[in-house]
């Protein structure tokens, strides 16, 4: 498992801009791999399959995806609590939890708080979201308040995807526009942010962003220690290895094993070519 993440700059407009300024520092979250292309179905195979289905069309409707971009992420997900997949066509385990994730997105459709939707980050309208949200591997899963939705690290079953779906997108999620879904505690915390000016919470913003910048660093350090006693490991384990093989002069001793055997076969071959004539 590699574990050098990727650092890249992004060049946003002016929408992505405005959308990133609620997030002062990058979140780190956990990656998933999958497939590495792109497959597309020969046109001929295509028109049969869709032929084939399509008899099931007048008995079963087939819900459609709720799909969000950068053009009605801010309207569909208004006073909701969200639970979202940002997702590439190509990536394998993306498709593996795919019907899974239709039943969630069907089971909650319509619901008066929560949300599910999906988010395709190879689209033009998808990509500026998943730059916001600093989605670094397929599939991203998210949940909660969408201006600041926390990664989810459960199973990807729809049992499991179900039950954490009506634990937490179920109620009205407490935050600055939605005071009455909060408990006194946070009630206070909040009122007291909102009497703070503006260049208080950019103070408080630049010091968290130091501080996780601070602990990034601080990471990095320890991952590149662990990289150099992985390669150091590997080379002292190659060279034990060499001086086994050096002290047991394995090389020869496998040369020689080679060789007899090869000569067994032939004289296999020569045995039975001897019964081939005398018959």
């Amino acid at each position: 498992n590699k574990t050098k993440r990727n650092k890249k700059t992004k060049n946003k407009n002016k929408m992505q801009q405005q959308r990133k300024s609620s997030f002062p520092f990058a979140t780190r979250r956990s990656t998933h791999g999958g497939s590495t292309g792109i497959r597309t179905m020969p046109f001929l195979v295509y028109m049969i399959s869709s032929l084939c289905l399509l008899p099931s069309f007048f008995f079963f409707f087939v819900a459609e995806a709720v799909t969000l971009t950068v053009d009605n992420y801010d309207v569909m997900t208004h006073d909701k609590a969200v639970f979202l997949k940002f997702y590439a066509p190509w990536c394998g385990h993306c498709r593996a939890m795919a019907d899974d994730w239709a039943k969630l997105e069907e089971e909650w459709e319509g619901h008066p708080v929560g949300l599910v939707g999906e988010i395709d980050c190879t689209s033009d309208d998808g990509q500026p979201l998943c730059e916001d949200f600093d989605v670094q591997g397929f599939p991203t899963l998210v949940y909660g308040d969408p201006m600041s939705a926390e990664p989810y690290e459960g199973e990807r079953d729809y049992e499991s995807l179900s039950a954490f779906a009506k634990e937490h997108i179920s109620k009205p999620i407490c935050s600055v526009i939605r005071l009455e879904a909060c408990d006194e505690e946070q009630s206070k915390i909040i009122q007291e942010l909102l009497n703070k000016p503006n260049e208080e919470l950019e103070t408080i913003a630049q010091t968290v962003a130091e501080k996780v910048q601070a602990e990034e660093e601080a990471f990095d350090q320890v991952v590149a220690k662990i990289q150099e006693q992985y390669d150091a490991a590997v080379q002292n384990f190659n060279n034990q290895l060499e001086t086994i093989k050096t002290e047991f002069h394995y090389k020869y001793v496998e040369q020689i094993m080679t060789m007899r055997i090869v000569e067994a076969g032939q004289d296999d071959d020569d045995d039975s070519d001897g019964v081939e004539d005398e018959l």
